[in-house]
């Protein structure tokens, strides 16, 4: 969320951007961690390799949330209704 990009889809979910200075303090901050030796960093994808699925230490961009599911059915329920409510008329 710290990067421009980050920054860019908080406006997506009604959040305001952070100001510069809390940015900068911010990325200071993460440059600051350090890991433990041999640390097996995780990855993103966006398509799984077919048959084999999401290897270990792998963060899906694909994947969703149950909210984000039940809402895609709530919404497509509603257009369901608003469709024969036209119809009706």
């Amino acid at each position: 969320m710290l990067s421009a990009e980050g920054q860019e889809l908080l406006l997506d979910f009604q959040f305001v951007p952070l100001p510069e200075e809390v940015l900068d303090k911010n990325l200071v901050a993460l440059n600051s961690l350090t890991t433990e030796a041999g640390l097996m960093p995780f990855t993103f994808e966006t398509s799984t390799a077919r048959y084999v699925g999401t290897a270990d230490h792998v963060i899906s961009t694909k994947r969703s949330t149950y909210a984000d599911y039940e809402r895609a059915v709530i919404s497509g329920r509603v257009e369901d209704l608003q469709v024969g409510v036209c119809m009706c008329e």
